[in-house]
């Protein structure tokens, strides 16, 4: 994937410096540099995940190329700036469209399921406590018999939200991701992979009847190579994650990287993509 990038920022620089405003504007080139890069500062301070940033909702087609435009300018600017801090600038903005292209309906249902299981909980511990105490229950009960309805609810919509992303799953499933330390991650991932195949295939449909418009073929190609790097973005994330704050030996529970990364690296790979081998795993979901 690394080599199939570098290729394809290689190409999408040689495309930079053939542009015309390229070329018109060569002498003020840092200047345009920091203008297209001047809106990474606020991407740049938010170092929380894809998963904490990503709307709830599918970004339209406008949403979608403007952050992805701006990652794949970067990108070909990077290439041609003696800044050394572009490569940053350009990791920030494909952080930013990693998170608007994680975007979906099923991670606004995930987080409303999430809260709804804890608020559960809480009333489930309410009403021990008042049985305990040979207090009346009653109110509690009833209050937990209410939230347990909307959190069947809200399980079910769930469902239903990631059936539309092309993931069916059981409730059961859905279940299990709710519970599961990096849920909110493989939401994420799953939405970015189905946000992108929805954008590839519209940017096919635009340039089906251009062959002849080299302008956009060149365009297209950048967009195309960059929501590549916006993908790597995501699963480096959630491998990353996985790997050094949720598998026991990683630097969150040790506070030093133990001796079987590679393993915990691999079984991170496992349990993050979609279709994984790892059936048994939770968090391992099939697209369709």
């Amino acid at each position: 994937m690394r080599l199939v990038l570098l290729a394809a920022v290689a190409f999408a620089a040689l495309v930079a410096h053939q542009r015309p405003d390229w070329v018109e504007q060569v002498q003020g080139g840092a200047r345009l540099v920091a203008a297209r890069l001047g809106d990474v500062a606020p991407f740049a301070a938010d170092r929380r995940s894809t998963a904490a940033r990503a709307p709830e909702r599918e970004p339209d087609r406008t949403q979608a190329l403007a952050a992805i435009g701006r990652a794949a300018d970067a990108q070909m600017d990077a290439q041609a700036a003696e800044d050394p801090t572009a490569r940053d600038r350009v990791t920030a903005l494909l952080r930013a469209a990693a998170a608007t292209m994680a975007g979906s309906e099923a991670m606004g249902e995930f987080r409303a399921m999430t809260e709804a299981r804890a608020r559960v909980a809480d009333l489930r511990e309410r009403a021990a406590a008042a049985r305990i105490a040979g207090g009346d229950a009653t109110t509690a009960e009833a209050q937990l018999t209410r939230a347990g309805a909307e959190l069947a609810r809200l399980t079910d919509a769930f469902v239903g939200r990631l059936a539309a992303l092309g993931v069916p799953i059981s409730r059961d499933a859905a279940e299990n991701l709710a519970v599961s330390a990096n849920g909110d991650d493989v939401v994420a991932l799953l939405a970015a992979y189905a946000n992108v195949e929805r954008l590839e295939g519209e940017l096919r449909a635009s340039v089906a009847g251009a062959a002849d418009n080299e302008a956009l073929l060149r365009r297209t190609y950048a967009v195309h190579a960059t929501l590549l790097a916006v993908l790597e973005t995501v699963q480096a994330e959630v491998v990353s994650r996985i790997d050094n704050l949720y598998l026991p030996g990683s630097p969150r529970w040790t506070g030093r990287r133990g001796t079987s990364a590679p393993t915990r690296r691999a079984a991170s790979a496992r349990s993050a993509t979609p279709g994984c081998a790892r059936r048994s795993t939770p968090t391992c979901v099939r697209r369709t």
